[in-house]
């Protein structure tokens, strides 16, 4: 698995012209990418909401429901169109934003 540095992270947000804001949904080992996002000075204007549902009852409270697999592509997917909706009532009127699983 491919590891995102402190520098990564800044380097992401330095890139990002104009500022694309996001939801971020995750789960499992991805959970340390938030600590290194949200050191990067404006993390705070581009992260609208970080969610990390590590127990299997709060991925189930996320989902609305019990998926077959807590570990598979279609629960990556649901998660993703949950970010996204969520991503719009959050976002800007006409900004940009992107999504992070």
């Amino acid at each position: 698995m491919r590891q995102i540095s402190q520098h990564g992270a800044k380097l992401l947000y330095a890139a990002d012209f104009p500022p694309t804001q996001s939801v971020l949904y995750l789960s499992g080992g991805a959970s340390q990418v938030v600590a290194w996002l949200l050191s990067v000075p404006g993390a705070a204007s581009t992260d609208l909401e970080t969610v990390v549902p590590y127990s299997q009852m709060s991925m189930i409270q996320l989902l609305g429901k019990i998926p077959d697999k807590f570990c598979s592509q279609h629960t990556v997917e649901e998660m993703a169109l949950l970010a996204y909706n969520r991503a719009l009532k959050l976002s800007s009127p006409g900004g940009r934003f992107g999504l992070c699983l």
